[in-house]
């Protein structure tokens, strides 16, 4: 699939600011276009600050330009999936696609209606990269010698959504202001990435941006991922507690599949708590066994 040069120019040229300098223009939840209306002014350095929603609409925009009306977003029904979905709407034909780790999920069937409901179109969706890892491993499962499963990664299964859809671009809610590790990414590669056909149209927003697009749109993220705080479909504790309570089906199924996640579930936030299910099995200090994420 062929990718485009000209690209790079967002990467490295004038109208690209450093994340530092873009989240210092803070958006506002009263007005649902406030953010771009919001007078320019200087950073740190004396260069111009673009408002993220400038940033974002004119990045989208110059994209569209140059790799036709469709676009693949990654979606997971979070916040900043979400706010993506609906600000790549105003330029693309948008279709959402999502990982799995049980198809035909109830969790699937709801955030496809919430994808349906933004975009318009359907969710496409295809196995989670990790869960030939997973399956493999023996994670949370009884050890096999062999599955007579071949391992996919994330590049092998995002060509298999490119062929399968047959568009090759797509849009990642992925934020420099998330970690350090995916500032240092930014910083590095830009939010334009040519060789992976992959943007990053809200790179330079923080949390507070997100909260106020998603406030002034009026887009509601479901309330398993807010009380989870999910940062995707995993086997993290909070994850499976959320699912477990909202979703019991789906949440049987994954205990199917990964027998020993049960412990994992009981897992809960509060550190006076986390490890209660450890000490309760006689895996407590002094025991072989340790306690892994699985993320």
């Amino acid at each position: 699939m062929s990718t485009h040069p000209n690209l790079q120019e967002s990467q490295h040229g004038q109208a690209q600011e450093s994340p530092a300098e873009e989240e210092e223009s803070r958006p506002e939840a009263e007005e649902g276009h406030a953010q771009a209306s919001r007078p320019r002014r200087r950073g740190r350095r004396g260069r111009r600050v673009v408002a993220p929603l400038d940033w974002s609409n004119a990045l989208l925009k110059r994209l569209r330009a140059l790799i036709g009306p469709q676009l693949l977003v990654g979606f997971s029904g979070g916040r900043d999936s979400l706010a993506v979905l609906h600000l790549a709407t105003r330029h693309f034909d948008v279709h959402p696609y999502f990982y799995y780790l049980i198809p035909d999920s109830d969790f699937g069937r709801a955030i496809d209606a919430q994808a349906r409901a933004v975009c318009g179109n359907p969710l496409r969706q295809f196995p989670h990269p990790l869960l030939t890892r997973l399956i493999n491993g023996a994670v949370y499962k009884p050890h096999s010698s062999s599955t007579g499963i071949g391992e996919l990664d994330q590049i092998d299964m995002w060509h298999a959504v490119q062929q399968a859809t047959g568009i090759p671009w797509r849009a990642l809610g992925m934020r420099a202001s998330e970690s350090m590790h995916r500032r240092m990414r930014m910083i590095r590669w830009g939010p334009v990435r040519p060789m992976q056909q992959t943007v990053y149209p809200i790179a330079t927003w923080s949390r507070d941006h997100v909260s106020a697009y998603l406030g002034a749109h009026h887009l509601a993220v479901l309330e398993i991922r807010v009380r989870a705080a999910m940062t995707g479909w995993t086997l993290h504790p909070a994850v499976l507690a959320a699912i477990k309570d909202a979703y019991p089906r789906d949440y049987r199924r994954i205990v199917d599949l990964f027998p020993y996640a049960i412990a994992r579930s009981q897992t809960r936030d509060n550190p006076k708590d986390r490890h209660d299910w450890w000490h309760d099995a006689g895996l407590g200090p002094g025991a072989r066994s340790h306690d892994q994420d699985d993320e």
